[in-house]
């Protein structure tokens, strides 16, 4: 008898109220460059270049005007710089999170990120697939989910930015909106979820979000 595969748990919803959230992707990168996906911690030449230095101060200027209390940023190389950078433009103080880290994917770290989702989409269940080596995008969504209920748990109407990389701001954003893990990988996959672009920001929306809990 074959079994069928494991699901991700379903989402059971409450809602969000004590702040405001800016998600804000690192600048452009040496990873960009070279057109990777899934960098650690533990690469150490993986900064910003100029042009993403460039993109993260105007976008730090624009958001000066929203009184940001904290910078809350993964402690890769390109996320601390690109944290370092808006915190002198904006003037407010970073407390890094390894929680937001880009998705470990392990044995497939120098490849691009649509060659890591068709290799996920190819396996039985992409949501709880692991990659050789790395996590799985549920873990990615659980972490990041995990970071952002922990900072809403200590702080109350602040004004919250978080700087992280292309998956987990992508499984936070759309989980907050709802929507479930699956529909989230099978839209990005298809282009009708588009990544939010490097050193850009936007604000969470909470409309109709919920809490998940895992």
């Amino acid at each position: 008898m074959v079994k069928s595969p494991v699901k991700a748990k379903p989402l059971h919803f409450k809602k969000f109220f004590q702040n405001r959230y800016f998600i804000f992707r690192h600048g452009h990168s040496e990873v960009q460059v070279e057109k990777a996906a899934g960098r650690t911690v533990k690469d150490k030449n993986c900064g910003l270049t100029i042009e993403g230095r460039e993109e993260v101060s105007a976008s730090a200027q624009k958001l000066k005007k929203e009184g940001v209390d904290l910078i809350v940023a993964s402690d890769t190389e390109r996320a601390k710089e690109t944290a370092e950078i808006a915190s002198r433009i904006i003037k407010t103080k970073i407390v890094f999170d390894k929680r937001l880290r880009e998705f470990n994917t392990g044995g497939l770290d120098s490849q691009s990120s649509e060659k890591i989702l068709d290799y996920l989409c190819s396996q039985d269940d992409p949501t709880t697939a692991i990659l050789p080596n790395g996590e799985s995008l549920s873990d990615v969504q659980k972490r990041a989910y995990e970071c952002l209920a922990a900072l809403d748990k200590k702080y109350k109407n602040k004004t919250l930015v978080i700087i992280s990389h292309e998956f987990p701001l992508m499984l936070l954003e759309w989980t907050l909106k709802g929507m479930e893990l699956e529909d989230i990988i099978e839209k990005r996959c298809s282009g009708k979820i588009k990544k939010i672009a490097t050193g850009s920001f936007r604000e969470l929306s909470f409309q109709n979000c919920q809490r998940p809990g895992f």
